[in-house]
């Protein structure tokens, strides 16, 4: 594969510039991989240090899916576009912000402590409970009257079903990288009670999505592989 041209949009479809987990804020070289990814938590493009022309900060990042276990599936970029036309279609809403959260100060995270009864303290940073995350409260929805997909609708692919806009986005990437075609290398196993992300290949760049739980699904779309 040749040097990526439009790395820095690549890379914007998949950080997440508010999350509070800084590696997550910006591409980074993972040294554990020696790959330079951008993700948001649920999603990852992966790429080797030699296709892009930027130099990002070292950081480390694993992840416990065995990489790597070709399924002798491929999925094309025709066959994601043609699902995600098959999507509900909602009528699109503009959201008032409204007032900043005072009670997270607008940054959509709390932070919970609990003490052991060692006398141990332990800290983790959450969603506020009262903005949900937003950073805002009091927003008012107000209808656009134009129809849209509703791309928080799950899709099938393979054995697993992983949020439309998740979809999306890998079929955007596709499309700025040039890539017509997506080994399935993993096929995101799940059982009751954790998942694995879906890995997707292609030459020096790799995809990885996390899939849903879900239960009955109804009128069901599928990616055709």
């Amino acid at each position: 594969m040749e040097k990526i041209s439009n790395e820095q949009e690549l890379f914007e479809l998949f950080c997440d510039k508010e999350h509070y987990i800084k590696k997550y804020n910006e591409p980074f070289l993972n040294v554990v991989y020696n790959e330079v990814w951008a993700t948001d938590g649920y999603m990852v493009v992966a790429v080797k240090p030699e296709l892009v022309s930027g130099r990002y900060r070292e950081n480390r990042l694993s992840m416990n899916t065995p990489f790597g276990k070709a399924c002798d599936r491929t999925v094309t970029l025709k066959a994601i576009k043609d699902a995600l036309s098959k999507l509900p279609m909602m009528e699109e809403n503009f959201e008032d912000e409204g007032e900043k959260c005072d009670e997270c100060g607008n940054s959509g995270y709390v932070e919970y402590k609990y003490i052991s009864k060692d006398g141990f303290t332990y800290a983790t940073k959450l969603y506020c409970p009262i903005c949900n995350g937003h950073g805002y409260v009091n927003g008012v929805v107000e209808k656009l009257g134009r129809m849209v997909a509703g791309l928080h609708a799950p899709i099938r692919l393979g054995e697993a079903y992983i949020m439309a806009h998740m979809i999306s986005k890998i079929a955007q990437a596709m499309e700025l990288l040039g890539i017509d075609e997506l080994i399935m290398a993993h096929k995101g196993r799940r059982d009751d009670n954790t998942v694995e992300a879906y890995e997707l290949q292609a030459d020096e760049v790799r995809f990885f999505v996390m899939p849903m739980f879900v239960e009955d699904v109804h009128n069901v779309i599928e990616i055709e592989i």
